[in-house]
């Protein structure tokens, strides 16, 4: 399998097992969003109140419609939210182009080795 083919195979995989319920009953993405440009603000809560100011105002400019504001996390620049699958690609390279990283929130569990006799 060509390298291009294996990274597009774990891409899916990785799709897959972030894939959520919207509101609407559409098929969405659990996604991460990272604000990438530095923050300028003095306190804690001064960063905070830019990201959500941030992460509001691209919520609006592409259209998600579910973020979680209560999992901003200051010191990574991150928030949760759901975007579309139907318009994933397209959001994905916005978002980009904006100055935010996206990545699907994957969901693991690791398990123990079963013992060997």
């Amino acid at each position: 399998m060509a390298e291009s083919d294996a990274h597009g195979d774990r891409r899916h995989k990785e799709l897959r097992s972030a894939l959520v319920e919207l509101k609407s009953g559409d098929s969405g993405v659990h996604v991460s969003l990272q604000y990438e440009q530095t923050l300028k603000g003095g306190s804690r809560t001064e960063r905070r109140q830019l990201l959500v100011d941030q992460f509001g105002q691209l919520a609006f400019a592409v259209g998600i419609e579910e973020i979680d504001f209560e999992s901003i996390s200051v010191s990574a620049q991150t928030i949760e939210a759901a975007i579309p699958l139907e318009n994933y690609d397209n959001l994905i390279t916005a978002l980009g182009e904006l100055g935010f990283r996206v990545d699907p929130v994957i969901e693991i569990q690791i398990l123990p080795d079963e013992e060997q006799p």
